[in-house]
């Protein structure tokens, strides 16, 4: 809150002062954003910035320890491994919960884990069975990386034509310059 209060102070300060302050009261401090060299700045506006600066760090400096205290001193609670940990360790029983355990056991009597775990087993095995067959299917071949190499020549070529017509821009000019100007003498 405290801070608030300063940052609002320090814009209000700012907003009415207008010309006094070369630097914004509130960048400075904050991000060290400088308008104008704070070397050559008035006296005032320098004891003003410094101590802004090192109220603001010693705010950033406090907080920032509570809340990596807050961080590291999470309550350890052990991890739940089977449904009666489940049970044990959760709220007492409700609807939610006995609507859950109805469709466990009917996911389960329906056979869904066993079809889940068949298909897995199948996706396992074709994908096993193609990756022994092809061994050089992961490696990036020249033809993989056409597009990317074809970009590459057109910005290589955009480049080089560029140059040259610079250079021969830049060239043409030099031998105006120094090319004598012969008046024509008309009759």
């Amino acid at each position: 809150m405290l801070v608030l209060v300063i940052v609002l102070f320090s814009f209000l300060v700012m907003w009415n002062t207008g010309q006094y302050f070369r630097n914004d009261l509130i960048l400075l401090p904050f991000c060290g954003i400088e308008r104008y060299n704070l070397n050559e700045t008035r006296a005032l506006e320098k004891m003003i910035v410094v101590g802004l600066m090192v109220f603001y760090f010693l705010i950033q400096s406090g907080y920032e320890s509570i809340i990596i205290s807050l961080i590291s001193e999470v309550p350890f609670h052990p991890d739940i491994e089977t449904l009666d940990h489940l049970r044990e360790k959760s709220m007492p029983r409700s609807m939610m919960q006995e609507i859950f355990h109805k469709h466990v056991v009917t996911v389960f009597e329906s056979g869904l884990f066993l079809r889940w775990y068949s298909h897995r087993q199948h996706m396992y095995t074709t994908r096993t069975s193609k990756e022994g067959e092809n061994e050089d299917g992961d490696i990036v071949k020249f033809n993989d990386l056409a597009p990317f190499w074809a970009v590459v020549g057109i910005g290589w070529t955009l480049s080089i034509v560029v140059f040259m017509l610079e250079r021969f821009t830049n060239l043409s000019m030099e031998l105006k310059l120094k090319a004598p100007h012969i008046k024509r003498i008309e009759n």
